[in-house]
C-alpha cells in the first residue's frame, strides 16, 4: 500500500488478485472523513489477456492516475 497526498486530498493505491475475475489489480482509494472510497482501477484480465482501465468517479487529479500508472507498471507482470 502507497499513501499519496494531492490537492490536500489523501489517497492510497494497492495491489490486488482477483480470482474471480482472474487477474490482478491497481486500486486507487481515497480516505475522506475518516472512510475509505474506491475510485479507480487499472486491471490486468489474465482471460482476456488484456489490461483494462475503469474510473468509477469523475473528476480524478491527473497526478492520482500517474500514480496508479506508475504502481501497475511496478507491481504487476507482464501479460504472457
Amino acid at each position: 500500500m502507497e499513501n499519496i497526498e494531492i490537492s490536500n486530498r489523501i489517497f492510497y493505491l494497492v495491489t490486488a488478485h482477483d480470482e474471480i475475475r482472474d487477474g490482478i489489480s491497481t486500486e486507487l482509494w481515497e480516505i475522506r472523513d475518516g472512510l475509505k472510497y474506491y475510485l479507480a482501477e487499472i486491471f490486468r484480465n489474465d482471460n482476456k489477456k488484456t489490461v483494462e482501465f475503469t474510473a468509477h468517479v469523475k473528476d480524478l487529479p491527473f497526478e492520482s492516475i500517474k500514480k496508479l500508472i506508475e504502481m501497475f507498471d511496478r507491481e504487476v507482470p507482464a501479460i504472457e
